[in-house]
């Protein structure tokens, strides 16, 4: 028997009947014709529903006669950065309605820094206080046409939680000298602040915009009293 493997011989196979039969290779369109039958072709994606993205994408402008034209809302239509924020200072007043423990604690702490410094100065702290809400309390209801005008308490505890910047002042006092430099700038900054954010409540309180000057300008007398007792 010639050997199988040698070169140019002809490939064979023993079936089961333990014969043994030429193996005989198909033609080239035979085996063309074999390769199609048994590769399957690849089938097109069909979704069953159509894409649809979850957000959609709005320009915000047109064209209208050649001309393109923003569609965006007007920054003068929009409201205040304040409402934005959900910052309303007639809440705030409401809520500083009564509270008086906060204005007495800003006090004692105010003393307490002055007596660091060698001054004793309680009695000007709480007589400047007391004498100064009575004396603006007159002063807001004589001003306002609101029939029944704004209590004393109140008066009292927007007064006291704007003297914070004041009892920093007194803070700072005790580490530094606030008689150079440094107080120039610290002193009318800390007045300006407490006298902007006592007259932004009660015109909020009184609905007084018109008289907010008139305002303004007894709590800026008070408040600079104060930083006169901090610094001297």
């Amino acid at each position: 028997m010639s050997d199988p493997f040698a070169p140019g011989a002809q490939p064979w196979f023993t079936d089961p009947s333990g014969g043994s039969s030429a193996f005989q290779p198909l033609p080239p369109q035979q085996q063309q014709q074999q390769h199609h039958r048994h590769v399957q072709q690849p089938q097109a994606f069909m979704p069953s529903q159509p894409f649809v993205p979850a957000t959609s994408f709005t320009p915000n402008y047109s064209v209208e006669g050649g001309k393109l034209t923003s569609t965006a809302s007007n920054f003068d239509d929009e409201p205040p950065l304040l409402v934005e924020l959900g910052i309303n200072f007639s809440s705030i007043a409401r809520m500083a309605d009564g509270d008086l423990a906060a204005p007495l604690v800003f006090c004692l702490v105010m003393g307490f820094f002055l007596m660091l410094t060698g001054k004793l100065h309680f009695g000007y702290v709480f007589g400047f206080a007391v004498s100064g809400s009575m004396a603006l309390w007159v002063v807001l209801n004589l001003m306002t046409p609101r029939d029944e005008g704004i209590r004393l308490h109140v008066v009292v505890s927007v007064l006291g939680y704007a003297l914070i910047p004041i009892v920093g002042l007194a803070g700072v006092a005790v580490f530094v000298s606030l008689r150079g430099p440094l107080g120039y700038v610290l002193v009318p900054g800390a007045v300006g602040w407490c006298t902007l954010t006592a007259t932004r409540f009660f015109e909020a309180a009184l609905a007084a915009r018109e008289q907010r000057y008139l305002i303004a300008y007894p709590s800026f007398l008070l408040y600079a009293c104060f930083a006169l007792i901090a610094v001297f």
